[in-house]
């Protein structure tokens, strides 16, 4: 029995060692980030996927407005966004596009997405008189802006139709209102299938 004595004694105290130098506070880990899913971060043309960026934009005229008369509503372009024609500088929140052909080429389906495109509204009287007289570009360069916002757009394209559709808000006498458009449309029909439109 005495002979085990020192051999439990120096194991403890190699033990006590041991603990003393293992670190009690706890070990930090880095941040973890999530990656950012956008189909825009994939190759720019890998096979039958082609990804690039675009400018564009849809006007409509919107019966449902906080206003007692109808509205021009521009959907994809901001007042300071006015076209080359007017002396502006464009598009500067561009869209992104990515195009799926299938391998024969016989179909193709496009996605487009712009997560900060512009709104800008003109009262439907004044700027109808301006169409008259030069057509939609000249109606956006000559009329007065009366309200203005963002919103998300989405724009899908296959061979059986197309479907757009505008969510986000705009400002108008101080108070700010959501604005809601989606239009769809079916191959081989003249008119949409679905038509809402709304500024609340």
């Amino acid at each position: 029995m005495r002979a085990r004595i020192p051999i439990v004694l120096t194991c403890a105290a190699l033990l006590a060692v041991a603990c003393q130098d293992t670190p009690t506070d706890p070990v930090e880990q880095p941040d973890a980030t999530a990656p950012a899913f956008n189909f825009m971060n994939g190759p720019e043309a890998p096979g039958v996927v082609v990804r690039y960026e675009s400018g564009q934009a849809w006007f409509d005229i919107f019966e449902e407005t906080p206003q007692d008369e109808p509205w021009v509503v521009w959907l994809g372009i901001a007042p300071d966004e006015a076209p080359a024609l007017c002396g502006g500088a464009g598009f500067t929140t561009p869209w992104d596009v990515q195009s799926v052909a299938s391998q024969q080429g016989q179909q193709t389906i496009i996605h487009e997405m712009n997560k900060n495109a512009g709104v800008t509204a003109f009262l439907f009287s004044e700027f109808f008189d301006n169409y008259m007289i030069g057509g939609p570009l000249y109606a956006f360069c000559n009329s007065a802006v009366i309200a203005a916002g963002t919103a998300n757009g989405r724009i899908n394209l296959t061979p059986s139709g197309q479907y757009v559709r505008f969510n986000g808000t705009v400002d108008w006498m101080g108070d700010t209102y959501h604005l809601q458009w989606r239009i769809k449309f079916v191959a081989d029909e003249p008119m949409p299938v679905v038509n809402e439109k709304r500024i609340w």
